[in-house]
C-alpha cells in the first residue's frame, strides 16, 4: 500500500447475480450468471488480498440472493473468521429454513440484514412481487433469533433494511415497533432508488411510488428524527434522516457531493472486474479499474486509473451518494 493511500474500508465481493426474489424496485432477478464467473477459490484469494491491504476491514457478501450458493457463502465467511474480518450479508430471507438456521446461527457472518419492507404481509409482498414472501421473511427472522438466542451464541448480530417508498413511508416507527418485538439487533432504512437493473423502458415502480406527496413524506421522516432517541434499536443517525428528506426533493442530484466510497470501498462484481462504486462505470463512461485475474487489488486500488476515477468523484452528485455504504460518515446535517 502506498504511504500517501488509505486502506479500503470495505470490499464487496458479488457471489452471485441470480435472485429468487421478484422486486418491483430491482430486477437483479432477470440476470443470469455466466460461465465465466469467479470460483470460490479465486473469491478466496481475493478476500486473502484485500485483508493484506486491512487487516481490520470488512468484506460483504453481495448478491442477488446470497443463500443461492450457499455452500460457497459459508466457505467464504469462514475464511473472513479465520482472518479475522468482519463480514455482511444482505438477503431477502426466503431461503434461510432447516440447517440453515443453526449454520448462521453457529458459523455466520459478522451480521445478516434481513430486506423487510413492512409489519403489513400485503405490502412487504407488494414490494417484493411475491405472494407469501413476507410469511417466508418473518418465519426465517424468528427462527433465527430464537435458534441463536436459546444457543446462546450472539456471534451473528440480525437486522433489517427497509426500502422506503410511498406505501410504508407513513409507518415507520410502526416497522421499528415491530422489528423490536421480532427480537432482532437492529433496523437500517434505504430510500427507493430508480430501480436497479430495470427491465423495460420506464421505470414504472419509481415514477408510481417516489413519494407523490413529498410534505407528507417529508413530514414522516422528521417524526421520526424527533422520535429516534426512543429507539435504540434504529440504525440510522440524524444525518441519515436529514439526508433522506433532502433526497426526497431531488432523488437524482444531491445538494453538494456528499459521497466518498472512491476512498472507502472496492466493489468486485462475479466476473472479477473492480470498481470503487456500484455506480462507478455509469460515471466513467463504462471504465472499470480492472479485473481480478490479471491485477492485484492493491495494483488496482492505488493505482493511475483509481486516482483519476477519483478526481472525476471528487464532483459526483449522484444520489446513490446517499446510501450508508457510499456516504461520509463525518456528515452532518
Amino acid at each position: 500500500m502506498k504511504s500517501n493511500m488509505r486502506a479500503p474500508s470495505t470490499l464487496f465481493l458479488e457471489i452471485t447475480t441470480e435472485c429468487n426474489s421478484r422486486c418491483r424496485y430491482c430486477h437483479m432477478w432477470a440476470l443470469k450468471d455466466q460461465s465465466d464467473s469467479l470460483s470460490t477459490n479465486e473469491k478466496v484469494a481475493i478476500i486473502n488480498q484485500f485483508y493484506q491491504m486491512n487487516p481490520e476491514g470488512e468484506v460483504v457478501l453481495t448478491g442477488g440472493e446470497p443463500f443461492l450458493k450457499k455452500e460457497e457463502f459459508f466457505e467464504l465467511v469462514q475464511v473472513c473468521r479465520q482472518l479475522g474480518l468482519t463480514s455482511s450479508t444482505n438477503t431477502n430471507g426466503t431461503l434461510i429454513e432447516g440447517q440453515i438456521v443453526n449454520d448462521i446461527a453457529c458459523r455466520g457472518p459478522s451480521y445478516i440484514v434481513f430486506s423487510l419492507d413492512s409489519d403489513e404481509a400485503t405490502v412487504h409482498d407488494y414490494h417484493r412481487g411475491a405472494q407469501g414472501s413476507y410469511d417466508q421473511t418473518v418465519g426465517a427472522l424468528t427462527s433465527l433469533v430464537s435458534t441463536r438466542n436459546k444457543s446462546g451464541l450472539r456471534e451473528t448480530e440480525v437486522l433489517i433494511n427497509t426500502v422506503v417508498t410511498s406505501k410504508n413511508v407513513g409507518k415507520l416507527i410502526d416497522i421499528v415497533c415491530f422489528a423490536e418485538h421480532l427480537g432482532v439487533d437492529g433496523v437500517t432504512l434505504q430510500m427507493l432508488t430508480p430501480t436497479f437493473f430495470r427491465v423495460g423502458r420506464h421505470d414504472k415502480f419509481f415514477e408510481d411510488h417516489f413519494f407523490l406527496n413529498k410534505p407528507s413524506a417529508i413530514n414522516s421522516l422528521q417524526i421520526l428524527r424527533e422520535s429516534r432517541n426512543k429507539f435504540p434499536i434504529l440504525r440510522v443517525t440524524d444525518a441519515d434522516l436529514f439526508w433522506m428528506q433532502k433526497y426526497i426533493l431531488d432523488a437524482f442530484l444531491t445538494a453538494r457531493p456528499i459521497c466518498n466510497s472512491h476512498y472507502r470501498n472496492l466493489v468486485v462484481d462475479h466476473k472479477g472486474d473492480v470498481r470503487l462504486c456500484f455506480n462507478m462505470s455509469k460515471i466513467l463512461d463504462g471504465r472499470v479499474l480492472g479485473n481480478t485475474r490479471s491485477l492485484t487489488l492493491e495494483d488496482m486500488w492505488s493505482g493511475q486509473l483509481a486516482n483519476a476515477a477519483r478526481d472525476v468523484m471528487e464532483e459526483c452528485r449522484l444520489s446513490c451518494g446517499i446510501l450508508n455504504c457510499h456516504r461520509r460518515q463525518d456528515l452532518t446535517c
